[in-house]
């Protein structure tokens, strides 16, 4: 049995299990069955079955504002109106704890999505025991510091605020073009009915990393904001930016260009000049160098 939720959204009610982890099993929504103790966030219900295995009846994150922030980790997340805390959710990624931490900052919820496993020993983030200089061990936690709900992959006991990220009921709604966390919290929050998102700290500029990564971040702000969603990027960011209208404003664009090719070659030009002053010095240098290095043999000798 489903229930649909806004915008087409559902979730299975009932025993579920992510068909893309092994892990222990949820019980999202408690079932059938005598009354059993009532979840809180943070602190889910464990259930022995027969067989042995565990069950887990967790209580799931709820809208609590209209408005919501998205938080990267590139330089426009400092700009982020973190002060309207009565206005806005905040849902932070990652590592982002460590430049601004929960004591000060007014986040709501957290995503870490990527594959999270234990060898028994340790715990493990795509197949590393570190990240970012960070020991997995260490970074896990601080996630459970956070105190607040953590999207993962599966829900781990040892990890007792995290939330199994509804991935099926998810696809189901907006398809499978996710390439990023970013597009996966974007995807929520228009599930969840927010009727105001704005992205922070989200470049993914050309020539980085994650430029890949953008056009799925634009196709989600493209499907929020044809669902009547207000959408807002800062100015300092990336995403959703073009210089020129295309066909519209050619001439500008040409000029543009054309400016940038000149600037450009003039400074090749001085590049290659600097470069020429640059080994006349450095051949002058080494002669110094092999001259000193002469004295020096001669002072062993005749000193």
């Amino acid at each position: 049995m489903n229930k649909e939720g806004k915008n087409g959204f559902s979730m299975s009610e009932g025993v579920i299990k992510n068909p893309l982890q092994s892990g222990p099993v949820i019980n999202l929504l408690g079932g059938c069955g005598p009354p059993e103790p009532e979840p809180v966030l943070g602190k889910p219900v464990e259930k022995t079955l027969p067989d042995g295995s565990k069950e887990y009846n967790i209580a799931l994150p709820k809208r609590s504002k209209d408005a919501l922030c998205i938080i990267g980790c590139a330089d426009s997340k400092d700009l982020a109106p973190f002060k309207e805390k009565e206005k806005y959710e905040f849902w932070g990624v990652n590592n982002l704890f460590l430049t601004q931490p929960i004591e000060q900052y007014p986040w709501t919820r957290w995503f870490e999505i990527h594959s999270i496993t234990h060898d028994g020993r340790r715990f493990l983030r795509r197949g590393k025991p570190e990240f970012r200089g960070q020991k997995v061990n260490d970074y896990i936690e601080d996630l459970i510091k956070l105190k607040i709900p953590v999207y993962m992959q599966q829900f781990w006991p040892q990890i007792p605020n995290s939330v199994p990220y509804p991935l099926q009921a998810v696809l189901k709604a907006f398809g499978n073009y996710f390439t990023n966390t970013i597009s996966y919290m974007l995807a929520l929050g228009i599930a969840e009915g927010f009727k105001r998102i704005e992205v922070w700290g989200v470049d993914m500029a050309v020539d980085s990393e994650y430029f890949w990564q953008r056009p799925s971040c634009e196709y989600f702000l493209g499907i929020a904001q044809g669902r009547g969603i207000e959408t807002f990027i800062p100015p300092e960011a990336d995403l959703l930016k073009t210089r020129f209208l295309y066909g519209f404003q050619e001439i500008e664009d040409t000029a543009f260009r054309k400016k940038l090719n000149k600037t450009r070659a003039s400074m090749e030009q001085r590049m290659a000049m600097a470069a020429q002053r640059r080994d006349h010095h450095m051949r002058e240098y080494e002669q110094y160098v092999g001259a000193i290095n002469t004295i020096k043999e001669m002072i062993k000798i005749w000193g």
